[in-house]
């Protein structure tokens, strides 16, 4: 997005250019004017993007590395990639160099730190905890206060949620549902036959 401002004898012209080729005029001038004299901060807050994530639009942002659509709530380290169809929103927290791709979302308080992978329609919400080389793939879901850590795979259409520690080659695949407190650690594999 390109913000172009110009004044023009006594009065100001301010043009929104999205990357599409879309095209927007603001016609409270005045207020573009005094932003403008305030500082950028004010104009930013005057030309904020929004984007509905599904219960209304919200400011949002298309991440830089990637161009995923970002919730302003969220917090999404310049590091991370978010793929151009991929959301974050909420109040979400993902750090390191985590890749969310395809049409993945995560959302709620949910947090994932270093090497994780999310991809295809996976979503991570609530308050789940993701970190160390996990992959969650697939239509897999992992919510609730769900704990993932080092070399984890979530695939298929396995739900993971309640109390639960994942931890180590730890593979949950099919149509698996864990949602009571458990922990499992070391070398695993679970599918449902």
């Amino acid at each position: 997005m390109k913000v172009e401002i110009k004044k023009i004898g006594n009065s100001w012209s301010f043009w929104v250019r999205h990357e599409d080729g879309i095209h927007c005029g603001v016609d409270a001038f005045d207020s573009v004017k005094k932003a403008f004299e305030e500082g950028s901060r004010k104009l930013l807050e005057l030309i904020k993007e929004t984007f509905d994530f599904g219960n209304g639009p919200v400011p949002a942002h298309k991440h830089e590395n990637g161009g995923g659509w970002v919730a302003d709530t969220a917090h999404v380290d310049d590091t991370v990639y978010v793929g151009p169809d991929a959301r974050v929103y909420g109040f979400a927290k993902v750090y390191d160099h985590v890749r969310i791709n395809d049409q993945a979302t995560v959302y709620g308080q949910a947090q994932l730190h270093n090497d994780v992978c999310i991809s295809n329609t996976a979503q991570i919400f609530n308050n789940a905890i993701i970190r160390n080389s996990v992959s969650v793939r697939h239509q897999a879901k992992v919510y609730g206060h769900a704990q993932l850590f080092n070399h984890v795979t979530i695939k298929d259409k396995a739900n993971i949620s309640g109390y639960i520690v994942l931890r180590g080659s730890v593979i949950i695949a099919k149509d698996v549902k864990f949602d009571s407190n458990l922990r499992i650690s070391g070398d695993a594999e679970i599918t449902k036959v």
